[in-house]
């Protein structure tokens, strides 16, 4: 029988060498050979032994077989696994099995598979076939799942001594994780931690639960959870080698398909990092017993990392851990034999009748001592030698530098105590000064100190900052994990959670998230207010990882124990799945004392829009007409949409908009949108309109507005007749006007087109006067009951000008009956209480028709009981309702007699119309007592339909020879930068169409420098730069006004003053690449009319194209300022890549020939997205004469525009002239020339 996959057989079957290497695959080729097609795993020839078990005996056949060997097969089979991949449910598979007989003789085998709904032998089973020698049988196994599933099964071919077989697998839903083949963290310092984060996207059609591991020294975060179907996630791998040299390793993914695992190649390179001692043997001089003496050396940080060292006892990790072996091995003997004095007091104690066992005490007491050893960190310990930090003031001036310690007693200032405090330090000498700190409390500090200079007007600072520790206390949170599961892209979700302060002291505290970033995210309910913003289309840009979590409060002071509910909100900007933690950091004890897990998954709701085609028939030029989508929200999760405004051009020839382009529509519910069409010129029109759903950039939702322009010189009005709910066979008018607004009289004809018979028009034919109207009525007298539409077409001359719609909804009957009822019944003389029925005949109309009254025909059903008069005998009868939708409802019986104390049910019944609603009002009359009231109520509705589109244009077309396949190729050249999103029909003979959807987003290379930019004098960069500032603070307030109260707004207001930038320049670089992105999309636009000019089958020439890199783009400006003739002024730059695909550009270092201008790079190859690299500008004014220096550098980047930098200096020469007498020599510092800095420890 067939089951689910993975479910496994017991016996393994026979794999090649090759497979028995590795059951490791790259991820690159794992993706190869998941999703090669089956056909072609078989076209490669690759052959396997099956799985092959010993002789069984045949029945049924008396051929006498030669003898042959007993470890030799007689039968090949190929392939030696039947694998069905890429189907669909429903859908019929087949595959075919070779039989090759391998023998010099004919071989009879027998094929045989358990019967199963899903798999098929196609061919007779459980029979013999005969097998000529060195030929192949095929066998087709046909496969038909009813699920997206995996499926197994097996088939069984049985020879004269070995039974084969051969598996069958269906693999449906299969988990793939996208991994990178190799992960290089190049040099990388040793005894540092490097990490590297990896995005991984399960492309797999079934959710992954996974495990990833690596070994030493790399490690991974997480190291296991499940991963939906097409969902993302982060991963962390870390490098932190203890040791030098190339380190090697491997990611391992192993998910729960029960295939191979997959593995990442890790590498990494470890150096020492760039950090020296000013020398490596120390020797200090002669000292006196009992006095001690010093000497000082320097540890000196060149590197870019954070340096954290310790002076050690032992050189070596390896040395520490042979010294910790040795001290346990020392207190091994008192764990194996206990002293004699435990041994004496065991026995007493026992003679006492004491259970306490010493032995096991004193063992306990060695293994507390023992992990005393391991924790023991091994710093540098020695009874006569002792390192502690120094501080050293250094003279750089020309004179001699009294100094002065000032003495402070703010904060934990009188704790410190420098010697010398004072003294003398001769040009260009070193003092040496030593810090001794007595703490009195616990907590951060951070303290200044100042050391005054003769004749500096500033003083030299020390900042010292440090931490005094105390038993650490302790915080924790009343849950586990915060878990939002699935939030909606944009929308805020909120969670609480309690943190508690069990200690015996209040506690301040400050919250943080891992992970998380600085600039705020956007939520749906920002987005709605505004239909231009381009994260519709094109999805937000953040210049900085977005800041999604916000925890209020986020920093306060818990009492002692006391508890803070915390509220976390997220807001995500990232369609990503969340495992962050929120960290709690305690003023004056640590960072990171508390954290709380927090886990989440971001999803875009699927929203569709109907119709897909909106009509808006025949519309007169320049009048406005209104229409609605429907936005179908079918998802848990809420969603929010909104419809991306119309770039108006003076030849666009239908103009839109809506007065509600934005909105949020909630779970299993709908929204609308409604939209305002201006036809500008005559002629049919198909109009794209993209409406954009947040969070789901790459594949806007594109409707079609269709329309037609018309001439008003001819026109009806109203086009749409409604005569809303009118009786059946009774006439019933409405009235219409036409226009003539020519200059000429027209002469008209009307007439209807499915049931001229029911309508009657007035006018029917006739002359409509210049500039004038003639109203017309028509009489409807409808044949049926129900939605009567009717097309009127109206006629100018002999041509059809125009059609217009007709709609009513007949109500009542269409019998008549041989009595008339109206305008009076009469029944005649009858006795009192006995019953009269009259007949009446129920008859189709004639051709001439007679109305049915309102009152025909009327039976209602209820229930009446009378207890109150038991002697009396009541008589009912019915009066008629109201008019409107008294046909609808029936009543049995209409009349009876109720004996005292007897009831009578009586039977409503609604017959309901399409699209109508009824409430009349039933009255009972009880002869000689009250009347009673009925309250009747009844609703029906009905089906209608529209058509998509009136017109189906063929195409393109083309034949495809039976059996054969044609290739269709689509090429994409975009022109304007962000996501497109295309979709192609193909029609296939008398098949639905299928839809081919073309989709991606488009990049161009662009850099960032951090220098100003320079647009004075040019009119188009200052009013762009104007509306990109006003943009900016605009919704930089709004982001303001929800972040801040009042009060604190106030303060800003009172002691903040605007810093306005100098006119022309432009500081800001968001700005700068704002204004960049802007400048190339008009470009791209300017482009578009000379691209639309070539065939549809033809891309235009690459150099029309490569336009967009000749954009011109604003200067940048980096003015050196005075350098002195003879010094060397260096600024340094940094060039980021802002957009999202690497770049690469070259520097033109040949302009600066001979400008005293030189740079330290001049190419740079596929610089990542959002990084940066140092570039050195350096000026030597030695050989420049005295003046300005003015020169131009061009940045050229690939396939990008060119960034110019504006390089400037002044070279100035000193003289000194010295003139009249009694002159007074003066020395001046400017800046001091004391500086101090830190002598750190360092192993």
């Amino acid at each position: 029988m067939a089951s689910a996959f993975p479910e496994k057989s017991s016996t393994p079957r026979l794999l090649s060498r090759e497979r028995l290497k590795s059951f490791s695959l790259l991820p690159s080729r794992f993706l190869k050979e998941k999703f090669l097609n089956v056909k072609k795993k078989v076209s490669n020839g690759v052959s396997f032994l099956p799985r092959i078990g010993p002789f069984l005996p045949m029945s049924g056949t008396n051929e006498k077989l030669p003898s042959v060997l007993q470890k030799q097969s007689l039968f090949q089979v190929s392939p030696p696994e039947l694998v069905f991949e890429n189907f669909a449910t429903q859908e019929v598979s087949e595959m075919v099995l070779s039989l090759v007989n391998k023998d010099k003789f004919p071989r009879p085998v027998k094929v045989s598979m358990e019967r199963s709904p899903h798999f098929e032998l196609m061919c007779p089973n459980d029979v013999f076939h005969i097998v000529p020698p060195g030929t192949s049988s095929p066998l087709r196994i046909r496969f038909t799942p009813d699920e997206m599933k995996n499926y197994c099964h097996e088939l069984v071919c049985l020879t004269a001594r070995e039974r084969i077989v051969v598996p069958i697998r269906a693999i449906g839903a299969r988990a793939i994780l996208h991994f990178p083949d190799q992960l290089d963290f190049s040099e990388c310092p040793v005894k540092y931690s490097t990490q590297k984060t990896l995005l991984v996207h399960n492309i797999g059609n079934l959710a992954a639960d996974y495990q990833l591991s690596t070994q030493s020294p790399f490690s991974v975060v997480p190291a296991r959870g499940t991963l939906g179907a097409g969902d993302t996630m982060q991963v962390t791998v870390e490098f932190h080698p203890l040791t030098i040299g190339d380190h090697s390793g491997s990611l391992a993914v192993c998910c729960n398909t029960g295939e191979k695992s997959i593995q990442t190649n890790l590498h990494g390179e470890a150096v020492d990092a760039n950090i020296g001692l000013s020398t490596y043997s120390v020797k200090i001089g002669k000292t006196f017993i009992n006095t001690s003496n010093y000497t000082t050396m320097f540890i000196e940080n060149r590197s870019n990392i954070t340096a954290h060292f310790q002076w050690k006892t032992f050189p070596t990790e390896e040395d520490e851990n042979e010294e910790k072996r040795r001290q346990c091995c020392l207190l091994q003997p008192l764990k194996e034999v206990p002293p004699d004095n435990f041994i004496e007091e065991e026995d007493t104690e026992q003679e006492e009748g004491s259970s306490e066992d010493h032995t096991a005490l004193l063992s306990y007491m060695v293994q507390e001592e023992m992990e005393k050893v391991q924790e023991d960190p091994m710093l540098f310990s020695d009874d006569i030698f002792s390192i502690e930090p120094m501080v050293t003031l250094m003279n750089h001036g020309a004179i001699d530098a009294p100094f002065t310690y000032i003495h402070t007693t703010a904060n934990v200032g009188y704790c410190f105590k420098f010697a010398p405090e004072e003294g003398i330090i001769a040009p260009g000498g070193i003092q040496t000064i030593q810090i001794s700190f007595n703490a009195t409390v616990a907590g951060r500090f951070e303290e200044e100190f100042q050391f005054s200079v003769a004749g500096s007007p500033t003083s030299a600072i020390l900042t010292i900052k440090g931490r005094v520790s105390e038993p650490e206390p302790t915080l924790h949170f009343n849950v586990n994990e915060l878990d939002f599961g699935d939030i909606s892209f944009g929308f805020p979700s909120t969670k609480t959670c309690r943190l508690t302060n069990p200690s015996p002291v209040p506690l301040s505290f400050k919250l943080r998230m891992s992970d998380d970033g600085t600039q705020p995210a956007v939520s749906s309910f920002d987005q709605i207010r505004n239909d231009s913003d381009p994260s519709w289309t094109e999805g937000i840009h953040f210049y900085v990882e977005p800041r999604e979590f916000t925890m209020n409060p986020r920093q306060g002071t818990i009492p002692p124990q006391g508890h803070q509910d915390i509220e976390v909100t997220l807001c995500s900007n990232t369609v990503m799945e969340f495992y962050r933690t929120m960290l709690v950091d305690l003023e004056g004890f640590g960072s990171g004392v508390a954290s709380l897990s927090i886990t989440a998954r971001c999803l875009v709701p699927e929203l569709r829009v109907y119709p897909h085609m909106l009509l808006y028939d025949e519309c007169r030029l320049k009048v406005p007409y209104e229409r609605k989508f429907l936005v179908v929200n079918d998802t848990h999760l809420p969603g929010c949409y909104g419809l991306v405004p119309q770039k108006h051009m003076e030849d666009t020839p239908v103009f839109y908009s809506s007065p509600q382009p934005c909105g949020i529509v909630q779970p299993h519910s709908i929204a609308e949108i409604p939209v305002v069409l201006e036809v500008q010129t005559l002629g049919e029109h198909r109009t794209s309109v993209v409406i954009g759903v947040f969070g789901d950039e790459r594949n806007p939702r594109s409707v079609v507005l269709q329309s037609t322009g018309r001439l008003a010189d001819i026109y009806p009005v109203p086009r749409l007749i409604e005569f809303g709910r009118i009786p059946a066979l009774q006439p019933n008018s409405q009235t219409f006007t036409l226009f003539n607004e020519g200059l000429v009289p027209r002469d008209f004809r009307i007439e209807t087109v499915c049931k001229p018979h029911c309508y009657i028009i007035e006018p029917r034919e006739g002359v409509i006067p210049t500039r004038g109207k003639i109203p017309v009525t028509i009489t409807a007298t409808l044949d049926d009951t129900g939605l009567v539409a009717d097309t009127v077409q109206l006629f100018i001359g002999n041509s059809l000008w125009t059609t217009f719609m007709l709609v009513a909804v007949g109500t009542g009957t269409k019998i008549v009956t041989d009595k008339p009822f109206v305008p009076e019944l009469s029944l005649g003389c009858q006795f009192r209480y006995e019953h009269y029925s009259p007949k009446f005949k129920p008859q189709p109309p004639k051709e001439k028709r007679t109305s049915l009254g309102y009152s025909a025909f009327q039976m209602r059903r209820f229930k009446i009981r009378n207890g109150e008069e038991p002697a009396t005998a009541l008589r009912e009868s019915w009066d008629p309702a109201q008019p409107l939708g008294a046909e609808a409802f029936s009543i049995l019986p209409q009349s009876g007699v109720l004996q005292p104390g007897e009831r009578q049910q009586v039977s409503f019944t609604f017959s309901g119309h399409l699209n109508t609603t009824a409430s009349v009002t039933a009255l009972c009359h009880v002869e000689g007592g009250p009347t009673y009231e009925v309250g009747l109520t009844g609703e029906a509705s009905y089906l209608s339909y529209s058509l998509s589109q009136r017109e189906i244009n063929c195409g393109f077309q083309g034949s495809i020879a039976p059996g054969g396949k044609q290739v269709l190729k689509f090429f994409y050249m975009p022109g304007v930068p962000g996501a497109f999103s295309r979709t192609f029909q193909l029609k296939v003979g008398g098949l639905d169409p299928e839809n081919i959807c073309l989709k991606g987003e488009t990049f161009f290379p662009m850099i960032s420098v951090n220098l100003p930019w320079n647009i004075e004098g040019n009119e188009k960069y200052e009013q762009l730069i104007k509306h990109l500032q006003q943009y900016s603070q605009r919704k930089k307030s709004v982001e303001q006004k929800k972040t801040q109260t009042p009060r604190t707004q106030i303060l800003k207001m009172e002691n903040v003053k605007p810093r306005v930038p100098d006119s022309g320049i432009v500081p800001n670089t968001q700005l700068q690449i704002k204004m960049v992105t802007v400048l190339i999309e008009e470009a791209a636009l300017e482009l578009q009319e000379m691209l639309i000019s070539h065939l549809p089958n033809s891309f235009p020439d690459k150099e029309l194209c490569q336009s967009l890199v000749k954009v011109e783009l604003p200067e940048y400006v980096l003015d050196m300022g005075t350098v002195r003739k003879g010094y060397t002024e260096r600024r340094t730059l940094m060039i980021t890549n802002p957009g999202r695909m690497p770049v690469s550009f070259q520097v033109d270092v040949s302009a600066l020939q001979g400008t005293g201008f030189r740079v330290n790079l001049d190419q740079i190859q596929s610089l990542p997205h959002r990084h940066t690299i140092m570039l050195e500008v350096c000026f030597e004014s030695a050989h420049r004469a005295r003046g300005d220096v003015d020169v131009l550098l061009p940045i050229e980047v690939a396939k990008g525009p060119t960034y110019n930098i504006r390089l400037r200096a002044t070279v100035l020469e000193l003289s000194l002239h010295l003139s009249g007498q009694g002159l007074e020599a003066r020395l001046e510092f400017s800046p001091p020339a004391l500086k101090m800095g830190w002598t750190p420890q360092w192993r």
